[in-house]
């Protein structure tokens, strides 16, 4: 049997990309959200 270099497919690769950027993107929409959510209930800010 020919020796076969264990790599990541091509096609899986943005999978895992995906995989990584959707917890980081809802992080980074999230924390600022519950940051303004937080100021508002102290009365901080107002609308």
């Amino acid at each position: 049997m020919p020796a076969i270099a264990v790599t990541g497919q091509p096609a899986s690769l943005p999978a895992e990309r995906r995989q990584r950027m959707v917890p980081l993107l809802l992080w980074i929409l999230g924390v600022p959200g519950l940051i303004i959510i937080l100021l508002l209930l102290l009365g901080v800010i107002h609308i």
